[in-house]
């Protein structure tokens, strides 16, 4: 096994992802088998988009960029960041996000909130970790 990957190569992983066309970040009920899946499309449960201020397939992400080195995590890391996210005029329960390629329906990343997050009549939001949305160390 390798005992290290240059960050440049890391981001050649990176660049392959930011290629593809767009991705999305949909929300799931503690119900969801998300976390087994590798296909959007096979996912159980996503939240109701039948007035609660969520429209099936989630919110589209922006400002997708890779970072590596100085300034970003540290000199061995690349990841990619993206805009903070958010669901207005929102009445419902959620537990997952899943981030995913609109076009191959392939999961890039979930993320488990720990526990049912509830929003109603108001605004919600994900604000990704300042170390970026996927870490690749």
């Amino acid at each position: 096994m390798a005992s290290t990957i240059p960050k440049e190569v890391k981001k050649e992983f990176i660049d392959g992802w930011l290629a593809e066309a767009s991705w999305k970040v949909a929300l799931f009920t503690n119900a969801s088998n998300c976390l087994t899946q590798s296909l959007y499309s096979a996912c159980t449960s996503e939240v109701s988009s039948s007035g609660t201020g969520y429209v099936t397939g989630g919110n589209t992400l922006t400002r997708l960029a890779w970072g590596a080195g100085s300034g970003y995590v540290d000199t061995n890391n690349a990841y990619i960041d993206a805009s903070d996210l958010s669901w207005t005029a929102a009445s419902f329960t959620c537990r997952y996000a899943v981030v995913y390629n609109t076009s191959t329906s392939r999961i890039r990343a979930v993320f488990d909130f720990g526990s049912d997050q509830t929003v109603t009549s108001g605004t919600f939001t994900i604000v990704w970790n300042a170390a970026g949305l996927v870490k690749i160390s």
